[in-house]
């Protein structure tokens, strides 16, 4: 993030006033001047766009290799022996090359992170200004629209509709609707409806922060060479001490000039330390990670480039990497002779609702419509998995229902006839997502999270897959042909998951497990890790925990993710890929 003050980034001004919040209220916010004084009391940010510069140096600086080096070079200088000391150069050299290599990519992140730099809009003195995220302070007042970002936590003051998409803290696909009251985190956004929220957390102590807190530790593990090479200097370091001695006692026999003796023991033992090797291992990774480079892939650490050929499974986040985070109709079945009329009704359905889901964007693009007076609605919910709407068209007043088949037929709600049924068997089996639609013959319930939807006529089903990344399939084959293990860790639901899984070829038999099911002990664990490959309803911290329990076992394990959800196990991997379109922090 940017460190600039205040003083040098004006407020961007959206509106002389704002928009209202309920009937009879709007939001004033705060005052500038207790903004100002609340803003002085946090500080200035933390810069946490990348790793810090201090973390680079010391990476490639304090090694052993170096220290070895070091130690010959401080002793040949200390004796005025310059012409002696250019074996020092291979140090200074060798890390040069890897600070340059990482700076660069540090450079590259960071001007990155100021052009996607989170803003939101702030209600300050009853008008709305757009201000960055770290220029927000507790007790402020922002409003949500669709597509904003939430930059703080907060407590929701006023809803129209809200509902938020929190898969980059969850991995959940589906919005959740929030009302007076509810809870709304950073990282979040908005994909429907609009409202307020008062501010209750900032910066470090907000949600998405505390997550990705464990991206502030940085960590080097280093690459499979780079473990063997520093075995062969620790080896070369235990004889070094008593060739040293039996050096020295000999030297000392001969009554040799402390000068000339360092000069000779540096000159005997200083060809121990395999320099050239060292030095053209950095030359290797500096050269692969320019390679990379030019296929878009920044590589932070000059060592990865070495990793990414060693790993033998490959853990992978599904919202945002494998698939893009849209929907794609398959296609819209109805009863004989209704299928026109059924996709009429679904374009209304979908233009009149006062939220929309991904499933209604999806189905609001396959059927374009004008939308309808509306006298009652049932905005969808996780709790009751379904949404109702009357319109009030030139036919006179309709209601219909669309929501999961499962939960509308378990309800008693829906009977769906025999081509229907077949279908959604066969859909489901294929694992797609199927969505029913049908016309209510009563009114809505009050309270639909305890009382049933009303009994339906079966209008349509509607087929849906989640899209998958272009490249999504081939690069899964691409895994198999190297005989890399893959497992699909998400925090999405069995039926979503399983299902993008088989689209990529993941065979019907393949393990699947679900995270309240994961068990507890590292031994369970490790066994429910190594037999399984679909994994569903994880949480950030047993995505960490899976993660660590395949390297104890002494796999070399990458993790591809794009969300907050999966920098604990990002960091935890012995090698981490953070996609480009993901959020900053997995890239810290």
């Amino acid at each position: 993030m940017s460190t600039h003050t205040n003083a040098e980034r004006a407020p961007i001004c959206m509106n002389e006033s704002v928009p209202e919040a309920t009937a009879d209220t709007a939001p004033l916010g705060l005052t500038s001047s207790e903004a100002d004084r609340r803003l002085r009391e946090l500080g200035e940010p933390e810069d946490s766009s990348s790793r810090s510069v201090r973390s680079i140096v010391i990476a490639n600086v304090f090694t052993l290799f170096n220290a070895i080096v070091l130690f010959f070079f401080i002793l040949v200088i200390s004796q005025g022996l310059f012409a002696d000391a250019l074996f020092g150069l291979i140090a200074i050299v060798n890390s040069t090359i890897g600070i340059r290599q990482e700076l660069k990519a540090k450079e590259v992140l960071d001007n990155l992170a100021l052009l996607v730099a989170p803003r939101a809009k702030v209600v300050r003195d009853g008008r709305l200004l757009e201000l960055l995220g770290e220029e927000i302070v507790p007790a402020d007042t922002i409003r949500i629209e669709p597509g904003d970002q939430l930059v703080a936590d907060g407590t929701v003051s006023s809803s129209r509709g809200l509902t938020l998409d929190e898969s980059l803290l969850t991995g959940e696909a589906d919005g959740i609707r929030k009302d007076h009251g509810d809870e709304v985190l950073s990282g979040s956004f908005c994909i429907s409806g609009s409202g307020y929220f008062a501010v209750t957390a900032v910066r470090e102590d907000s949600y998405a922060e505390r997550i990705a807190g464990e991206a502030k530790e940085f960590r080097h593990p280093p690459s499979p060479l780079q473990t063997e090479i520093n075995s062969v200097l620790w080896a070369t370091s235990a004889l070094l001490v008593p060739m040293a001695i039996v050096m020295l006692v000999g030297l000392s026999v001969r009554r040799v000039d402390f000068t000339e003796a360092a000069q000779q023991a540096t000159a005997g033992l200083i060809t121990l330390v395999p320099e050239g090797l060292v030095l053209l291992m950095s030359v290797t990774f500096a050269v692969a990670a320019m390679r990379l480079a030019r296929q878009n892939t920044l590589v932070q650490q000059i060592s990865a480039t070495e990793s990414l050929a060693a790993v033998d499974t490959i853990c992978v986040d599904k919202t945002g990497t494998l698939t893009d985070g849209t929907l794609k109709l398959i296609e819209v079945v109805a009863p004989e002779g209704g299928e026109r009329d059924a996709c009429r009704a679904l374009g209304q359905f979908a233009a009149s609702a006062g939220e929309r889901n991904r499933t209604l964007e999806t189905i609001a693009e396959a059927f374009p419509a004008e939308a309808q007076g509306v006298s009652g609605e049932v905005p969808f919910s996780s709790k009751w998995k379904w949404s109702g709407l009357t319109l009030n068209g030139g036919s006179g007043a309709r209601s219909y229902v669309i929501g999961a088949p499962d939960v509308l037929i378990g309800a008693g709600s829906l009977a769906l006839p025999p081509l229907l049924a077949r279908t959604l068997s066969e859909q489901a089996a294929a694992g797609r997502r199927v969505i029913a639609f049908g016309e209510a013959r009563g009114g809505f319930p009050d309270d639909p999270a305890v009382s049933p939807p009303p009994q339906l006529e079966p209008r349509a089903l509607v087929v849906l897959e989640e899209t998958l990344r272009d490249d999504a399939l081939e690069t899964i084959e691409f895994m198999r042909e190297q005989q890399v293990d893959l497992k699909v860790i998400s925090g999405d639901a069995r039926e979503t998951v399983t299902a993008v899984a088989q689209s990529l070829g993941i065979p019907e038999g393949a393990g699947v497990v679900e995270g309240p099911a994961l068990p507890d002990d590292p031994a369970g664990l490790a066994a429910a890790a190594d037999e399984n490959t679909i994994f569903c309803r994880i949480t950030p911290d047993q995505k960490k925990a899976l993660v660590a329990a395949l390297s104890d076992s002494g796999r070399f394990t990458a993790m591809i993710g794009d969300g907050v959800n999966d920098v604990p196990a990002l960091k935890q991997a012995r090698l981490a890929v953070a996609m480009g379109s993901g959020s900053q922090i997995t890239k810290g």
